[in-house]
């Protein structure tokens, strides 16, 4: 984050005219939010606990573009039996399915699962393994919304017995949000020629290490001088 002055200047060959612009971008805050808690599943049962796991996100600005979830430390005996849903925040909330009879029947141990739309594929219908994966679902349906709020992982197991063993997600999880950048109102601005104007705006990201650009365009073909037609030069 930090304060910077822009300046915007426009000449038409004769004379030049400046507008300098106070860029205020603020500290971003981390896009990646993180439960450690375990969620663990009686073999007997088929709500995990906690039901549902939950990470509150906020101070968060603008709406989502990207959504990545990480599910750490998978253990059981047979993946498949498992189904995984995200619940996203608000009153009428986004949800989608992470995973569901996916990653076979064979007993997996410490396996690290991210669910990302650009993934290489789903999770396959054989063992599984730790990699980067596209959902059952589609992550994108919370794309435009207010990231800020209770977000909940649920995880049901489908097949209970007695052995007495517990499965699940034994180092818990963590969602990466990407949000849109925001840019604050600006009012039209007048200007006699040669006579600069300063204009403050904000502008909010949440995501370390993506610069931030800020360009300026001339709306119109052109720019009436005061002067000769003749003498007026566009370019």
């Amino acid at each position: 984050g930090g304060n910077a002055q822009v300046t915007l200047r426009v000449s038409d060959l004769q004379l030049d005219t400046d507008q300098i612009v106070d860029v205020t971008v603020g500290a971003p805050a981390s896009p990646l939010f993180v439960n450690e808690t375990g969620i663990t599943i009686d073999d007997a049962g088929t709500e995990a606990e906690p039901y549902p796991s939950t990470i509150t996100v906020d101070d968060l600005v603008g709406t989502l573009s990207a959504v990545r979830v990480t599910l750490f430390d998978l253990r059981h005996d047979a993946p498949n039996q498992l189904t995984v849903k995200l619940v996203g925040p608000g009153a009428t909330p986004v949800e989608t399915v992470l995973m569901s009879a996916q990653g076979g029947a064979a007993a997996a141990e410490n396996i690290q699962l991210i669910f990302d739309d650009n993934g290489d594929a789903e999770i396959p219908a054989g063992s599984i393994y730790s990699g980067t994966f596209q959902p059952f679902g589609n992550l994108s349906a919370f794309n435009g919304i207010d990231p800020n709020g209770d977000w909940r992982l649920y995880v049901d197991n489908s097949a209970p017995a007695a052995t007495g063993k517990k499965y699940g997600f034994f180092g818990g999880w963590s969602l990466n949000l990407r949000t849109t950048p925001v840019l604050s109102t600006i009012a039209d601005q007048k200007t006699d020629e040669d006579v600069p104007v300063r204009v403050t705006f904000n502008i909010g990201d949440d995501q370390p290490g993506v610069n931030m650009q800020v360009t300026a365009e001339q709306g119109s073909d052109t720019i009436d001088s005061g002067r000769d037609p003749d003498r007026f030069i566009k370019e």
